[in-house]
Order: structure tokens, then C-alpha cells, then sequence
């Protein structure tokens, strides 16, 4: 199935950011000519969604966490962000991490173990 952008789903109120989940699947679904699936589709998400670890950093890939991060810092400030683009914010965001901040993250511990 092709992915579809999920930009345009996210809204942002105030200080809050919020998903328009309902209407990203729909969008999705009609993109792959499978609408008619809807029901079936909004079931393994549920599945899957109870199988999942209530840590968020475990729910999201980092690519599309970064692209959501990116996109809310460009709506909120435009261009005064001095990010040209995804790669240059993933970039500076990682160079802003600070050791103690995650030499006890598990990741982080078994790279340094190697």
C-alpha cells in the first residue's frame, strides 16, 4: 500500500498539537482503494494499539517523529527557524543532546558497550 503524508492531519490549537486520526485512515484507505475496508482496518489498529508499549518513544518511528517535530517548529515560527529542511534540523536536534540526558537510555548503553 502507498503511504500518504500525514501532515495536513495535524492541527494545532494554541500550545497543543492534535491528530486528526479518523481522517488521515480514511485518507489512506482511499488512496489504496480500500475505503471499503474501513471497519477492518480501524480494528487491527485497536489489536495493535493494545499490544503496544505505553512508552511513546516505542510507538513512533524516529524519521517521522523528527518530520513531525520539524513541521511543528516551521508552523509555529516559519522561516525564522533557519532549517532549510528535515535533514538540517535532525541534525542540529542530535547535536543539542547532552550525555547525561541519555547515557541510561538502553540504546545508548549498548553502543557504548560495543
Amino acid at each position: 500500500m502507498q503511504w500518504v503524508d500525514f501532515r495536513s492531519d495535524i492541527i494545532f490549537n494554541g500550545n497543543s498539537i492534535s491528530f486528526n486520526e479518523k481522517h488521515f485512515v480514511a485518507k489512506y484507505l482511499m488512496r489504496n482503494s480500500k475505503i471499503r475496508d474501513l471497519n477492518i482496518f480501524i480494528k487491527e489498529i485497536e489489536d495493535i494499539s493494545a499490544c503496544l508499549s505505553t512508552d511513546y518513544r516505542l510507538k513512533a518511528c524516529g524519521h517521522d517523529f523528527i518530520r513531525l517535530f520539524y513541521y511543528a517548529v516551521k508552523k509555529r515560527k516559519g522561516h525564522k527557524t533557519g532549517f532549510h529542511d528535515e535533514e538540517t534540523f535532525a541534525g542540529s536536534l542530535c547535536a543539542c543532546l547532552e550525555v547525561v540526558d541519555i547515557e541510561n537510555e538502553k540504546l545508548f548503553k549498548r553502543v557504548y558497550d560495543l
